[in-house]
């Protein structure tokens, strides 16, 4: 018992020396090592584990966007930053705890006697003795910068390079990472400075491969593409894992197709292709594949993009299919085919991704250049209800769809008219031969939509298998659809899915006011006859009773006919429909040129003011006067005509216009603005006249000088009739007149004010 209990006592002794000996305190080979080894299998080991999976689950759920230059690091998506934070946390909070355990401050002794060489007194100029813990402050500042916090991670990274100051291949790599998070950061000039740093010192093997990394990173965000391939290249040949290999060789093809070097981009490309990667890269890899042919073979390269888009495959990249094929007749300027294409893509897009938005981005603006704004509005409402915010050309699409959804109204109405009293001009055979073709078209878009919904319907209901959910990406295409083909949105919310639902009703039902009963043609009246109070014989009812079946049956007869007539009228599928919207008498003429004249004021205005598109605007406005010389309102329009033909240099037609404004209506208020001597003076100053004007108005009101105020309103009523300061000025005239004594003039004042 005596042996056991000394046994006991000998071995927590043993223990206790080791513990005492291996104390961050003391700076020995044996708790350098041991600390080392601790450091590495206990703590680092569990957070490299997590990191290796956070970065796992990364690349597994980031989705490209590869319509554009792909990043060389996913985590500029922030949605894909947001992915494994659980086990980018967990890394940190290892490294953090191994730091804090395992850190050795104290130098270890040595004779002070004896004299050091340069390689002694480096190492005993260090800051850190524990040879393992470089590993687990560079493995936190890495999963700081997986995580998309660059401020962090760049803190982390500055910090390891003053940490590890002696040690210049520690510090190249930390650099390295630095300048890779004020890349990320968009501060271009701090990471070319730290570029500086790096070059200027010694690097080591894993700094050169850093370097590389960075330096091609911030050459690409610089825009200096052709510079940056030589790093990418070396980037390429140094990554060890095999789905970042293939983005950045498929990033290297679009560099080198950027540049103007297709054979160097198709031979990238193709070793993406090689790499047998994600479907969804390698379908894009053969898609730009096609755009790195010869010039001269856009044919051939049309005709196998139309062969991928036949393969059942390729159902769910139709869009991204014809996105290439319209740029490819861009590219060799033929506009026509391009917007049938891009058309073509929108129309078989089966998600609402941002691969479709690309393709109504281009369509919308060939047709916004074309000045076709009826259909480049069509594109810009439903792009803005698929393009990410962030997106740089959201801003511009919400802008350009503001402006149209006011103009595009007044647009189809012009349209309308025009073809409808086109159409009445015609002579009757050619009339139906063209609302033949209207109806024919009709039909046929209806058929096409109808085959698409059951395919849809086919797809939804088919038995899933109780399988695994397929790994493959889908890509950077919005919500995925359910079982349902439903993605969650609610219907309202989704234009494109609404104004589906708006033609479905109207073929159906046609256009019928929102009231009660609207699925009848007639309402039921309630009809009664005063038949007085006469004693009929049984004869008189009887034949009363046959006489009154006879109107009913002659009242149904006719209610059937004008029902099925309005039925036909109502149907776009017959004639009638159209026809009872051509207008074929002098009253339907007038009421047509009434809604013609309205729409084209309306939008000759607004082409100058919002679209500021000013010679359309004076094509429309000239149109407007020479059609209907009595429109109402002719001098805003003479005075418009006034200001588009200045904004287009054109000063003889615009003098002309101010004459004719002044000499037709020298009462308006525009013609008496024009007339004012200082209208020039006031157009390039006013602003600031008016504003003195006020002041001088508002101190004189304070001093009672109610004589001065008189004068300056009558002078701001004259020369600013719309100023910024007009109800102001009012206001102070009527409070003048209210305490000099004029309560009558006060009040009319005040009423307009």
């Amino acid at each position: 018992m005596g042996k056991r209990i000394l046994h006991i006592i000998t071995s927590g002794l043993v223990l206790l020396s080791v513990l005492t000996a291996c104390s961050t305190k003391k700076n020995t080979s044996g708790t350098r090592f041991y600390h080392a080894m601790t450091a590495r299998f206990n703590t680092y080991f569990n957070g490299s584990e997590a990191f290796k999976e956070g970065v796992l689950e990364q690349q597994k759920g980031h989705k490209d966007n590869y319509t554009t230059l792909l990043p060389m690091y996913a985590v500029r998506n922030k949605s894909t930053a947001a992915m494994g934070k659980s086990n980018f946390e967990t890394a940190i909070e290892k490294c953090e705890k191994a730091i804090k355990l395992h850190s050795i401050k104290a130098r270890p002794k040595s004779n002070v006697n004896k004299r050091k060489t340069a390689k002694e007194k480096a190492y005993m100029a260090r800051k850190e003795f524990n040879p393992f813990l470089r590993h687990a402050w560079l493995l936190m500042g890495k999963a700081q910068f997986q995580q998309g916090n660059f401020i962090e991670a760049a803190s982390t990274f500055n910090y390891i390079s003053g940490l590890y100051a002696g040690q210049p291949e520690i510090v190249s790599v930390a650099r390295a990472y630095l300048a890779r998070c004020y890349v990320e950061l968009e501060w271009p000039y701090d990471a070319e400075d730290v570029f500086h740093k790096i070059q200027r010192d010694s690097i080591g093997s894993e700094g050169k491969r850093e370097f590389n990394a960075s330096y091609a990173d911030y050459l690409i965000f610089v825009k200096q593409y052709k510079e940056a391939i030589p790093y990418l290249q070396k980037a390429v040949k140094k990554e060890k894992s095999k789905l970042q290999r293939a983005r950045l060789n498929f990033l290297l093809g679009q560099l080198y197709h950027e540049t103007g070097n297709k054979a160097e981009a198709y031979k990238a490309l193709r070793r993406v292709i090689r790499a047998n990667p994600p479907y969804e890269l390698s379908f894009n890899a053969r898609i730009l594949q096609t755009e790195a042919m010869a010039s001269g073979n856009h044919n051939k390269m049309v005709k196998k993009l139309r062969r991928m888009a036949k393969n059942k495959k390729n159902k769910d990249y139709q869009d991204q299919i014809y996105y290439a094929i319209g740029n490819i007749y861009l590219a060799n300027r033929d506009t026509a085919r391009c917007i049938g294409a891009y058309e073509t893509g929108a129309k078989e897009s089966t998600q609402n991704g941002i691969a479709k938005a690309m393709v109504l981005l281009r369509l919308g603006e060939i047709y916004w250049d074309k000045e076709d704004y009826i259909n480049a509005q069509r594109c810009y409402a439903e792009l803005v209800g698929i393009l990410d915010k962030e997106n740089e050309a959201y801003k511009e699409a919400e802008r350009r769809s503001g402006i149209l959804t006011e103009l595009e109204p007044h647009l189809s109405a012009i349209k309308l008219q025009d073809s409808l009293q086109w159409l009445a001009k015609l002579p009757e055979n050619e009339r139906n031969e063209a609302i033949d073709k209207v109806i024919e078209a009709l039909k046929k878009q209806e058929k096409e939509e109808a085959r698409k919904a059951m395919q849809a319907e086919m797809a939804a209901n088919m038995p899933k298998t109780p399988t695994a959910t397929p790994t493959l990406p889908t890509g950077n295409r919005g919500a995925q659809a359910g079982a349902s083909g439903q993605t969650g949105t609610w219907y309202f919310y989704n234009p494109s899915v609404v104004a589906q639902g708006k033609r479905q009703f109207q073929r159906t039902w046609g256009k019928r006011p929102l009231e009660d009963n609207w699925r009848r043609s007639h309402k039921n009246e309630d009809r009664t006859e005063d038949f007085g109070e006469y004693d009929y014989s049984e004869e008189s009812d009887s034949l009363m009773a046959a006489q009154a079946d006879s109107i009913a049956l002659a009242d149904s007869i006719a209610e059937a006919q004008e029902r099925m007539a309005d039925s036909l009228a109502s149907d776009p599928h017959n004639r009638e429909y159209y026809l009872q919207q051509i207008p074929f008498t002098e009253e339907q003429l007038q009421a047509s040129n009434d809604i013609l004249r309205d729409a084209l004021y309306q939008a000759g205005i607004l082409e100058m003011e919002r679209l500021e598109n000013f010679g359309l605007a004076r094509r429309t406005l000239l149109r407007l006067i020479e059609t209907f010389p009595d429109v109402a309102d002719k001098d805003n329009v003479y005075y418009h005509l006034f200001l588009i033909n200045g904004r287009l240099n054109d000063m003889a037609e615009a003098e002309q216009y101010k004459q004719r404004l002044i000499e037709e209506f020298p009462d308006s208020r525009y013609a008496i603005m024009l007339a004012n001597p200082k209208y020039e003076l006031y157009a390039r100053q006013g602003k600031h006249i008016e504003d003195s004007l006020y002041a001088a108005t508002y101190e004189a009101y304070g001093k009672n000088e109610y004589e001065e105020v008189f004068r300056n309103y009558s002078i701001s009523t004259s020369d600013f009739p719309e100023g910024a300061h007009r109800a102001k000025f009012m206001f102070i005239q009527a409070m003048s007149q209210l305490y000099g004594g004029e309560r009558d003039s006060f009040l009319v004042t005040l009423k307009q004010v």
